[in-house]
Order: structure tokens, then C-alpha cells, then sequence
């Protein structure tokens, strides 16, 4: 069964299947531009490596007491007809209780985060554009996002273009253009890419649609003499779906996740129904 919503599949969204959908998204990606990249340029699969660190917090069942031995002031007397001295006797331990610790167990998890570059394929092998499909760790607060926004203020004050493509409702805003002129000139919008041409301070190109249009069909700069390249995300997601084998796996009896406001969820329930998709 192919992909049944025009545009974007929100089923495909739930972060516990992210990784599955963003490389084969990449993958398609990476396929397409090796049809239609002029000869001269060649993509290539990167990856951006982070330790995403988690803390385990617990009370021990039993706190810690430590003992450290007392000197009483006891003078002993000394033996008759004796002349002596007071001395002092060790005569207990006392147990001193902790007060109880927080235990915080440290764990790491190494994230791996495959973008695509395109190059030269001469012996300079000079970065043209860098294109960036989003993950929930780039929207959400952590050293993901982090990581995210550093390589893109990067980018952003370079000569290598950058395109941005964000297919996630759920998470932070974090393309590169303003949200707040971006939202004011487009409206309302589920999924945005952004295009930025190296070296042209704060001008960008947006591609901003909802959950009920077609994904668009965004450029690709190279350099001023071999133009750019049009991509079709549509083609890319349909393919992605299919070889990724998603109509197999995706529960439609259930809502997605996240889930959709009201009006979408009606709207998804009658197309559904109208494909024959079983629910």
C-alpha cells in the first residue's frame, strides 16, 4: 500500500521510529541527487556524533553511618599508696548517621545524526551545500539541539548553502528564519524547509505547508555556474515509505504521535476511509 496522505504521513512522525524514517529519507535523498547532480558534483553521507547523557536518581534504601571513637573523661584512680596522674579510657563508639544522599547514576548514550553534503568531486573536494533533515533530539532541550545550532550558526556564516528540513509537529522551531516573521508571512504550517544561500547574511527561502498539502519541490544551489537542482520531497517521502516497508508496520487504527488537533484527526479518519485503509 503507498503512502496514503498527500503530503506528509504523520504516522511516520513518533519519535520511537524517527531513526528508521530519517535514514531512509536521507537515503532517498542521497538517490535522488546522485540522478540529477551535473557532473562535477557528488553527495556524500555525513555523520554528527554527540553523548547524550540521562541521570538516574534514587534515595538509598539505607543511608550511610560512619563511626569515629569517643575519649570519655574518665579519671581513673591510681593504686593505693601510689602517687599518679589522671589518664583517659577509651569507653565507646559513637555512630554519627548521614543524612541520606541523592544517588544520581550516570549514564551516556552515543547519538549518531547522518546529514548529506554535496562536493566537488575535484581534488579540492570543496563543501557546496549541506542539507539537513531534522530529528526530535534537534528540537527538544539537550545537548542534541545544541550540537544542531552550533553547526547551523556555522553555516550560516559561511559561503555553504543550507537547507533545513524539518518534517516534525511536535518540538521546538529551529530552522535558521525568524519564527515569528516566518509565521506572520506564511500563516499556519505543520512542516517547513528552509533554504539559505551561502553568503547572503539574513535572506532565506522557506517552503512552509500543512499536513494536508503535497511536499514541495525545493532548489538545491550549487555554485553560480552550475545553477541548482529541483528536488521533489513528495517522491522522496513516497519512496522512503515504500522501501522502508512503513505500510507493513504503521498502526492506523490508532491515532499518531503526536496526536492531531481535532480537526485533522477528522480530516485523517475520512481520507483513511476513502483509501481503503484499514482502521
Amino acid at each position: 500500500m503507498p503512502n496514503p496522505f498527500p503530503g506528509m504521513n504523520p504516522y511516520l512522525e513518533d519519535p520511537r521510529r524517527w531513526q528508521g524514517v530519517h535514514l531512509m529519507l536521507l537515503s532517498g535523498i542521497n538517490t535522488e541527487l546522485n540522478r540529477i547532480l551535473p557532473p562535477g558534483f557528488a553527495p556524500h553521507v555525513e555523520e554528527r556524533v554527540y553523548v547524550e547523557g540521562r541521570y538516574k536518581s534514587y534515595y538509598p534504601d539505607n543511608f550511610v553511618v560512619q563511626t569515629r571513637p569517643i575519649v570519655s573523661e574518665v579519671v581513673a584512680p591510681p593504686p593505693q599508696g601510689q602517687g599518679g596522674t589522671a589518664v583517659l579510657e577509651k569507653t565507646q563508639a559513637e555512630v554519627v548517621p548521614c543524612d541520606p544522599p541523592l544517588v544520581l547514576e550516570y549514564t551516556g548514550r552515543t547519538i549518531r545524526e547522518p546529514f548529506l553534503e554535496i562536493r566537488t568531486v575535484d581534488e579540492d573536494s570543496e563543501l557546496i551545500s549541506v542539507i539537513e533533515v531534522l530529528s526530535p533530539t534537534n528540537k527538544a532541550e539537550g545537548v542534541g539541539r545544541e550540537s544542531y545550532l552550533s553547526k547551523q550558526r556555522d553555516m550560516l556564516n559561511s559561503l555553504v548553502h543550507l537547507v533545513e528540513i524539518d518534517l516534525l509537529r511536535d518540538g521546538l522551531y529551529t530552522v535558521a528564519p525568524d519564527e515569528e516573521g516566518t509565521r506572520e508571512r506564511a500563516g499556519h504550517f505543520d512542516y517547513i524547509v528552509s533554504l539559505h544561500w551561502g553568503g547572503t547574511g539574513n535572506r532565506f527561502e522557506a517552503w512552509t505547508r500543512t499536513l494536508r498539502e503535497r511536499l514541495p519541490r525545493i532548489r538545491i544551489p550549487l555554485t553560480p555556474e552550475a545553477g541548482s537542482v529541483t528536488l521533489d520531497l513528495q517522491e522522496v517521502l513516497n519512496t522512503a515509505y515504500d522501501n522502508g516497508g512503513f505500510a507493513r508496520s504503521l498502526r492506523y487504527d490508532r491515532d499518531p504521535v503526536p496526536p492531531l488537533n481535532q480537526n485533522d484527526k477528522n480530516w485523517t479518519r475520512q481520507l483513511l476511509a476513502e483509501k481503503g485503509v484499514p482502521m
